[in-house]
């Protein structure tokens, strides 16, 4: 099922079941107000769900419709996970509807052209006249005049762009931009793209990490909107999070005793293996005390965390795996990866850390990794992405 959170969208998104509609559907409208009635349907609604499920499924995805009354774009499109997100701006889309009930081919030609455009560089003068005259505005007039400047693609980049300069743009930044949509390719402006937001999900990473006031649950959605960092979390390489909060041991017949892991993850590779991710709290400790001398007693959290880790992992080899032989999952021992703590929390005694890694690495079928740990690697990784980008515009290299 899709989460909308993912599209952190800036109003609250509702949903209803709407008669002869293909697709999932959110609204971030009054109903009535806006489509005139209050029946589940309106003019054109039909034509435009099938167009935009046919569409999904040329893509292999599963369609998800939002309807907003934001009018900066009429079509936009968003990828995420195995969703294809259809927006469609409700008011125009009304409006063009014609008697036969025939909007929807209008709006996929948008779609269309929008996709084409992705493909082809933007021209830099157009570019720089239209930022250009939002120079002079403040707060949000900046960000709609980026919206109203091209393509999806370019939307996308320059809304990050936008955030990496904190709202102070300079002429010579928006000259340097147009400049890198008219020379560069599309493939280095896609990479760029996905380096400035990865920069930002770290700095967000690296704010909550000091704050200290999520609950694990916060952590969950975390990671499920910034996956790339739990695939790069280990020595085996993930390419996509399969599920998240994956039924491990299904309800008994009272309706408990449900399990759910934080992930269910997959490696790389024609032929898959299952992976479980358990997710605690950067404030959970290591260490409770010491036993003898140099040898801690290992904290609640964690000894409770590995056990719980362990269990969901047995209780995923005992359920139905046909499922994920379908997805080209082999069924084998399934093994686990718990994320907890921080070790800069035990750093300043040697022999608590020398005691702790050597428990990790004699842990079988169990990793361990801290919040610290995880949020250097993805710091590492991109370093290692800029220094690949050997050509990155100074507007977007790291300060």
């Amino acid at each position: 099922m899709f989460d909308p959170d993912l599209l952190r969208w800036p109003s609250k998104l509702q949903t209803k079941r709407l008669r002869q509609c293909h697709c999932i559907t959110y609204f971030d409208f009054d109903w009535e107000a806006t489509i005139g009635h209050s029946h589940p349907t309106f003019k054109g609604l039909q034509d435009l769900s099938s167009a935009i499920e046919a569409r999904a499924q040329s893509l292999g995805l599963t369609p998800v419709l939002v309807l907003t009354t934001q009018e900066d774009v009429h079509y936009n499109e968003l990828t995420i996970n195995t969703f294809l997100v259809a927006v469609v701006a409700i008011r125009p889309f009304i409006e063009s509807v014609d008697n036969q009930n025939r909007a929807a081919p209008f709006f996929m030609q948008i779609a269309q052209q929008l996709a084409m455009m992705q493909k082809q560089t933007l021209k830099s003068a157009q570019l720089i006249a239209t930022l250009s005259r939002a120079l002079e505005a403040e707060g949000d007039d900046f960000t709609q005049a980026l919206e109203a400047a091209g393509s999806v693609g370019a939307i996308t980049l320059l809304r990050a762009a936008r955030r990496a300069l904190d709202g102070s743009a300079r002429r010579q930044d928006v000259i340097t931009l147009g400049e890198v949509f008219e020379n560069e390719s599309a493939t280095f402006i896609n990479d760029l793209a996905t380096l400035v937001r990865r920069r930002q999900s770290i700095e967000e990473f690296q704010k909550q990490f000091d704050d200290k006031t999520w609950n694990e649950e916060d952590w969950q959605k975390f990671f499920e909107r910034h996956s790339w960092i739990l695939g790069h979390s280990s020595d085996l390489v993930f390419s996509h999070v399969l599920k998240p909060k994956a039924v491990v041991r299904p309800s008994d017949y009272t309706n408990k005793g449900e399990r759910q892991a934080d992930f269910l993850m997959r490696t790389a590779g024609t032929k898959s293996f299952a992976r479980i991710i358990e997710i605690k709290k950067p404030q959970c400790r290591l260490v409770s005390r010491d036993y003898r001398t140099g040898i801690p007693i290992w904290s609640e959290d964690l000894t409770g965390g590995v056990n719980q880790t362990i269990a969901y992992c047995h209780n995923l080899e005992g359920i139905d795996t046909r499922p994920m032989q379908i997805a080209n999952i082999l069924p084998t021992v399934v093994t686990g990866i718990m994320i907890i703590g921080s070790l800069s929390t035990i750093s300043d005694n040697d022999e608590w850390m020398k005691a702790f890694e050597n428990y990790r690495s004699h842990l079988h079928g169990i990793s361990i990794l801290c919040f610290d740990e995880l949020l250097d690697r993805g710091k590492q990784m991109i370093r290692d992405e800029e220094l690949r980008m050997d050509n990155l515009p100074p507007m977007f290299q790291s300060q």
